[in-house]
């Protein structure tokens, strides 16, 4: 991994977990599902890493986090099983 690339992923990261705490305060724990959703479909690692940090600060119930990183990895799966290699 060069920095460019580690640049990029500290970027995505930073912003997803921003969106993650925002939605959860302003419309609870089922906009997290759907924004792990839409962020599978360019990318696991980041919304992985978001839920996985909410959960163990409390802000987000394990099971929530947990349902998240599986909608997140099936978009990210349906994604790349349907475009063009």
């Amino acid at each position: 991994m060069d920095l460019s690339q580690a640049i990029k992923f500290a970027a995505l990261f930073a912003v997803v977990l921003f969106v993650a705490r925002a939605a959860h305060h302003y419309f609870g724990s089922r906009a997290r599902i759907s924004q792990a959703g839409l962020a599978g479909l360019t990318d696991v690692d980041a919304i992985t890493v978001s839920m996985a940090r909410l959960a163990r600060d409390n802000v987000m119930a394990p099971s929530t986090a947990g349902a998240s990183i599986l909608l997140a990895c099936a978009s990210n799966t349906l994604v790349k099983a349907v475009s063009p290699t």
